[in-house]
This record gives structure tokens, C-alpha cells and sequence, in this order.
């Protein structure tokens, strides 16, 4: 049983086992609450009924003993206030008397019988009562039907008294009959709680050992690759969920960064060789910005890599799967373009696409800080343009312009003609440049004197001979920044 239920938990969604989990909370909090109000429920009716009881043949005594004052006040001076005490007093004793319980299988036979007495007897005390009322003062009689009257109370106190004895006796015995079925009902609600709690702490545990520590290893692997170490062992989850689809992605991707971090660093070394004579005619000018495009193409950067995985080990924890399933599309999406696409140049559509998923990944990482926004004026399918153009400036506008900006800001792109040249601009609101460096960038870009393969890279190809385009950059500090890049008869 054990076995079956831990395959079913290892196969199963992540989305359902956090239903199992919450079911599992909720009717453990529900059978606890039901069992608490029954036991509750019953024990406080036990104990009101007893105390009711009480209190009935208790008022009782009291309203006797009323009477009784009114009927002595009414015997010594006969008048109409005495009179209209005395009816009040009787008025309440026989209210007092309909409301004690006289159902002989509920209160016994000895309880029913001194009841019994008690009606039967003020039943009598009225007869006399009304008898002495019509009788007057100085006939004989009058004083005989007093005493009677007097005898008559007595004896109805008397078995008052009694009967309050014989409740309270009888309450008494009631609650301790079922004193022992109320203490086993409270056992077993405590034993029920407790198996609940431990089902959920089980339940928890798997779910941490199935779901949260394998992103944790996730993680711990992703900082490791993050400094270029791949001596890290395989993670391995048993996990046929989504966790076990991302740590066998994840595998095959280190192995693959592995081996395109190797080639990077050999086609860097051929590159270095390649530039020193490429500087000698056109023909070796263009063939270093091949190695060029080849190197921004394969480019990987672990720092990406490390921050998006972090980001999918947190969504994990926090959305169903559809959201980790797009996230990881469209990482792998981003990487199959980088590592497959070797046209140098492209329709609009694919930069935009996968300028797309670049962003949306960034906006799994910094939330609502960053805004992306397109404003494509031109039929995107129909325009080409240089491969790998767009997801660069975005992660440049990202990365040193709105990354350090706490309250985050937008990222743009802007793609129009004008007199039948391709405009392209791509924006941000971000911390920009010191008026310094945007000269150094400027200068650079006269001078192709760029160190980097990035934004310079850029230029570089832009302005070949494939496209004789050329790019401007504007920056105010604590603005933005702006790159407009121009290509020429596009269409």
C-alpha cells in the first residue's frame, strides 16, 4: 500500500498533489471541527438539561414558599390587595408546576409519582382555597378550611422538598452514566487528530522531498554553473512530474553548455588569429564578422541562465505548471535560436520573437518592475533584417540600464520606414549614461575601436557592405537611453 501510494504521488502533476495536499488539510480541519461540536454539543446538553431541571424544582420550593406568605398575609386580613397577592402567587406556583417534567420515561418512577402528588395535592389546596375565599370570616368553618389549607401546604412542601433532592440525586446519576462515553468520545477525537497530523506531516514531507529540494539542488547547481564549474554531479529525481521533465532538461543543458563554452573558447582563440590578418583586405574583414556573428550566436551567458532557473525554482513553488512549462519553451526557445540559426540575416518576425521570449523571461525574473513594449509599424514577415539584432540591445537596456534602477521601467522597440529607410529604435527608461561615457560610446562607434561583442558587434554588421546602415545612441543620465539604427532601401 505504502509502495502504490508513493508511486501514484511520483507520477502525478505538481498541480494535483497540491490538491491532495490542501483536501487533505481541509478535511482534517473539518472532521476535527464536526467531532469537537458533537462531543460539545453533547455534553453541554447533558449538563443544560440537568441544570434546568434543577432550576425548576428549585423555583418551585421558591414559589411555594411565596404562596405561602401571601396565603398568611391573605388569612390574617381579607381585602383585595392581599387577594390579588395571593392569586399572583398561586398564578406563578402553577406556571412553576406545568413547566416541571412530568414524561415518566425520561424522569423515572419516583421522580413521576412525587410529581404526581404535588399536582394532585395543589390541585386539591385550590379546591379548599376557592371554598375559603367564598367563606366568610366569622363562620365556623372559615377557620376549619384555613387549617386544612395550612396542612395541605405542608404536605406539598414537603414532597417539593423531596423532589428537588431526588432531581438533583437524579441529575447527579445522569452525568456520571455518561461521564465515561464523553471521556472515550474525547480519546478517540484526540487519536483522530493526531493520525490527521501526522498524515499531514507525511504529506509534507513528500512534498518537500519531491518538489522543493530538488529545486533547491536545481539551484545549487545552476550558482556552480554560474561560475563556470561543471564538475557538479547530475541532480537525479525519481519524479515523473514536472520537476523530473526539468531537472532531465536541465541535465542535458549543462552538458550542452558545456560543450558550447569548449567550442566558444576555441572559435575565441580563432578569432584572435583571424583578426590579425583580417585587417589586411576586405575578404578577411568580412570573415571576422562572420566569426563574429558565429560567436554572438553561441554566446551563453550563465548568469542568465542561473537567474531564469532561479526564477522557474521559485514559480514552482507558487503557480501550476502551465506557467514553469512556458517559461522553460521559452528559454529553449531562446537557445535554439542562438545555437541553430546561421543565416546572417532574418525576417523581422523571428527577432521579434525571440526578442519576446527573451522578455518574458526577465519579466518572470523582475516581476512588474519591467514594462516591454513594440511598436512595429512595417509587415514584420516581409522585412529582413541582420540575425541577432534586437536580444542583444534589450539586454543591454536591461541589464545597465534598468536592472539598477529599483523601481524598474519600460524597454521599447520601434520598427518604421521612413523615406524608404528602415528605422529601428530600441528604448529605455533606465539609469542611462553620464554625459563621459556616452562620448566614449560615440567615439567608438566612429572608430570601430570596440573591445566587446556586443553593441559594437552590432555596428559592425549593420554597416558591411550587406547593409550600409549606421547607428546613433542617445543617453541622459537618470533618463534612458535610445539606439536608432538606420538600414537603407529595405524594401
Amino acid at each position: 500500500m505504502k509502495r502504490k501510494f508513493k508511486d501514484f504521488w511520483l507520477s502525478n502533476k505538481i498541480k494535483d498533489k497540491i490538491k491532495v495536499y490542501f483536501i487533505l488539510i481541509f478535511v482534517s480541519i473539518l472532521l476535527s471541527l464536526t467531532l469537537d461540536v458533537t462531543i460539545a454539543k453533547e455534553y453541554l446538553y447533558d449538563f443544560s438539561k440537568i441544570l434546568n431541571d434543577d432550576s425548576i424544582t428549585m423555583h418551585l420550593v421558591d414559589c411555594l414558599e411565596n404562596e405561602k406568605t401571601a396565603f398568611r398575609n391573605y388569612a390574617r386580613t381579607k381585602n383585595s390587595s392581599n387577594l390579588l397577592s395571593l392569586t399572583e402567587a398561586m398564578s406563578d406556583t402553577k406556571e412553576c408546576l406545568d413547566e416541571i417534567p412530568f414524561d415518566y420515561n425520561q424522569i423515572g418512577e419516583e421522580r413521576y409519582a412525587l410529581t404526581w402528588s404535588i399536582k394532585n395535592a395543589y390541585s386539591v389546596y385550590e379546591n379548599n382555597i376557592s371554598r375559603l375565599m367564598e367563606t366568610d370570616v366569622y363562620d365556623s368553618e372559615y377557620i376549619r378550611t384555613q387549617y386544612k389549607i395550612y396542612d395541605e401546604f405542608s404536605y406539598i412542601q414537603d414532597y417539593a422538598d423531596k423532589l428537588v433532592l431526588l432531581t438533583i440525586d437524579s441529575g447527579d446519576e445522569t452525568f456520571q452514566s455518561n461521564l465515561p462515553r464523553h471521556v472515550v468520545l474525547s480519546i478517540v477525537i484526540i487519536l483522530i487528530n493526531i493520525l490527521l497530523i501526522l498524515s499531514i506531516i507525511t504529506l509534507s514531507k513528500m512534498m518537500v522531498n519531491t518538489i522543493v529540494n530538488p529545486i533547491i539542488r536545481l539551484a545549487d547547481a545552476s550558482k556552480k554553473i554560474a561560475m563556470n564549474d561543471f564538475s557538479s554531479e547530475d541532480v537525479v529525481v525519481a519524479n515523473q512530474d514536472e520537476v523530473g521533465e526539468l531537472t532531465s532538461v536541465f541535465n542535458s543543458m549543462k552538458y550542452a553548455t558545456k560543450e558550447r563554452i569548449m567550442a566558444l573558447e576555441d572559435r575565441r582563440h580563432t578569432e584572435e588569429l583571424l583578426y590579425a590578418e583580417a585587417m589586411k583586405n576586405s575578404e578577411m574583414e568580412r570573415q571576422l564578422l562572420q566569426a563574429q556573428t558565429d560567436l554572438l550566436r553561441n554566446q551563453i551567458n550563465p548568469h542568465f541562465l542561473f537567474n531564469t532557473l532561479n526564477v522557474i525554482s521559485g514559480m514552482a513553488n507558487l503557480e501550476d505548471a502551465p506557467t514553469t512549462e512556458k517559461m522553460i519553451c521559452s528559454l529553449s526557445a531562446l537557445f535554439r535560436y542562438n545555437l541553430k540559426t546561421v543565416e546572417h540575416k532574418v525576417a523581422l518576425t523571428q527577432e521579434l520573437k525571440i526578442a519576446q521570449d527573451y522578455m518574458y523571461l526577465q519579466q518572470m525574473r523582475f516581476g512588474s518592475r519591467i514594462e516591454y513594449q513594440e511598436d512595429i509599424r512595417v509587415n514584420a514577415a516581409e522585412v529582413i533584417v541582420p540575425s541577432y539584432l534586437l536580444q542583444p540591445l534589450i539586454e543591454n537596456s536591461i541589464i545597465h540600464g534598468l536592472a539598477k534602477k529599483e523601481e524598474g521601467g519600460w524597454v521599447k522597440v520601434c520598427v518604421k520606414w521612413v523615406n524608404n529607410n528602415l528605422h529601428i529604435i530600441v528604448g529605455d527608461n533606465g539609469i542611462g549614461m553620464p554625459g563621459k561615457q556616452l562620448e566614449t560610446m560615440r567615439k567608438a562607434l566612429e572608430t570601430d575601436d570596440f573591445n566587446g561583442i556586443g553593441v559594437g558587434n552590432i555596428y559592425k554588421r549593420i554597416k558591411s557592405t550587406m547593409w550600409r546602415g549606421s547607428m546613433t545612441i542617445y543617453s541622459k543620465e537618470n533618463m534612458g537611453t535610445i539606439i536608432g539604427i538606420i538600414i537603407p532601401n529595405n524594401r
